[in-house]
């Protein structure tokens, strides 16, 4: 666990291609042992029955890896990894040797199976966390097993030892799967060494590496840009100097550190400069999923994993800025249910409570298509809750609800019910109310702005508070006839 490769992985400070070179030694590793484990099946079908489960098999995994981060060259690259890695030539020598015994073949599965569910949980979150991929994501397939819960490989680690120890073997064959045991281990070492020597770096041991705790999510950058679809796109780093930038759930990242990853011909470079939410939610790298800003999860493991995906990149990636809504969105209204109270990011904000214009009525041509909800900030979308705020008509020449538009000299405002009071906007010391109306008691328990979540939650409480209320009147209606 403490070899140099090893610790450039526990520090994170590998390069993804020499992290590709490791799996392509594992490729031939586990392609080597299941080809072998499967010629002696028929005939050693009793001892190897017990320790075989298809869902331990890594070759498969292996590829979807080597495919997702080298790309679709990546069968030669894995030809000439192997070939030139005299380690993993050595190591697959031995096995071909090791496979004329069972045992030894026996020897061989124990560890490698059980390094990876072991070792590997530990060295698949630190994948994870320097790839910013979610557990089970493309290019972090070698680490995830089906029907293994991340947590759970130890048991799944027991459940191996315990049947292995009723395989029946004499003090010999256990002085010579030993043998076997420490030789695997030396040519693991060593395709170890190999890795470390194509770009080394810094190292941290396993021990120091447990007590490094968690890092602190960047800084958001100074200048929060608004971008729309078309010039998101250019900002792919094409020109190997520009920034990069992902869109999901329409907050901006700035995803240049991981040029690597992200970069032109990299691994996800599919995914830079483009709104990328539909593919993270679904697990999916179809072109034909990239820049859906219509699309919203439907099944819980959609939003799970959504979720999952915007925690990992929002802890590695600062907050560059915002995705801004098309015109037809503006029009039909359709951002305004985007988030509820998930949102992070800022809604366009609204005149002050208290304005310097003159109070009038609205001409009569004056349409729900001319005002902005008191409660969002939207232009063009009725609100049910508007009749408690105060309406404001679209500034003259305003065609979207920017900044610019809402803080303008307003043409019309018509007073009601509690106007003038601070109710959609978060007041600094200054007065100058903020843009984070999603943070507002108004917009939280406005029925509108639920997410699905949220409605579940208030369905659920509404539900015990009716049957604790029923107890209670169960309970004293029989007082009371007692």
């Amino acid at each position: 666990m403490d070899a140099a490769w090893m610790q450039m992985v526990y520090r994170q400070s590998f390069t993804v291609m020499q992290y590709a070179a490791w799996l392509a030694r594992m490729h031939a590793t586990f392609d080597g042992l299941e080809k072998a484990v499967q010629r002696e099946y028929p005939e050693r079908r009793e001892l190897l029955e017990p320790l075989l489960d298809a869902k331990l098999l890594r070759t498969a995994a292996l590829e979807g890896d080597l495919k997702q981060l080298v790309g679709s060259s990546w069968r030669d690259f894995l030809a000439e990894a192997v070939c030139t890695s005299p380690a993993t030539e050595l190591y697959l020598k031995h096995l071909q040797e090791d496979s004329s015994d069972v045992r030894l073949l026996i020897a061989h599965h124990f560890l490698q199976y059980n390094a990876v569910l072991s070792g590997g949980a530990y060295l698949g979150k630190m994948l994870c966390e320097k790839l910013c991929l979610p557990h089970g994501a493309p290019g972090a397939l070698f680490y995830a097993f089906e029907d293994i819960l991340p947590g759970k490989e130890p048991a799944r680690v027991q459940k191996y030892l315990s049947t292995f120890d009723r395989i029946d073997m004499s003090d010999g064959d256990r002085e010579r799967m030993l043998l076997a045991m420490r030789r695997v281990y030396e040519d693991t070492e060593a395709m170890m060494t190999e890795c470390y020597k194509l770009n080394p770096g810094e190292t941290s041991t396993y021990a120091a590496a447990l007590q490094g705790g968690a890092t602190e999510p960047p800084e958001e950058c100074e200048v929060q840009v608004e971008l729309t679809l078309a010039e998101l796109h250019r900002h792919d780093g094409a020109d190997g100097v520009g920034r990069i930038l992902i869109s999901i759930n329409r907050e901006l990242l700035d995803v240049s550190a991981g040029r690597d990853i992200y970069g032109p011909g990299c691994g996800y470079s599919i995914l830079a400069a483009r709104d990328v939410t539909r593919c993270l939610a679904t697990m999916s790298l179809d072109l034909e999923l990239l820049d859906d800003l219509t699309w919203k999860p439907i099944e819980d493991s959609d939003q799970d994993t959504m979720t999952q995906w915007r925690e990992k990149l929002g802890a590695r990636y600062p907050l560059a800025g915002y995705l801004k809504p098309t015109d037809e969105e503006i029009s039909s209204g359709s951002t305004m249910f985007s988030e509820g109270l998930r949102k992070r990011g800022a809604s366009a904000p609204i005149a002050p409570a208290k304005t310097n214009t003159s109070e009038a009525t609205p001409s009569a041509g004056s349409t729900a298509a001319d005002q902005v909800c008191p409660m969002t900030g939207k232009v063009g979308v009725p609100c049910p809750m508007a009749m408690f705020g105060i309406n404001v008509k679209r500034p003259e020449g305003a065609s979207a609800p920017t900044a610019a538009a809402a803080t303008a000299p307003q043409t019309a405002v018509e007073k009601k019910f509690m106007s003038g009071k601070s109710l959609t906007g978060i007041v600094s010391k200054q007065g100058e109310p903020t843009v984070r109306y999603e943070d507002t008691w108004f917009y939280i328990l406005c029925p509108l702005h639920w997410d699905w979540r949220t409605t579940k939650l208030v369905a659920v409480v509404a539900a015990l508070a009716w049957l604790h209320g029923a107890f209670m009147g169960w309970l004293l209606r029989r007082q009371l006839v007692a």
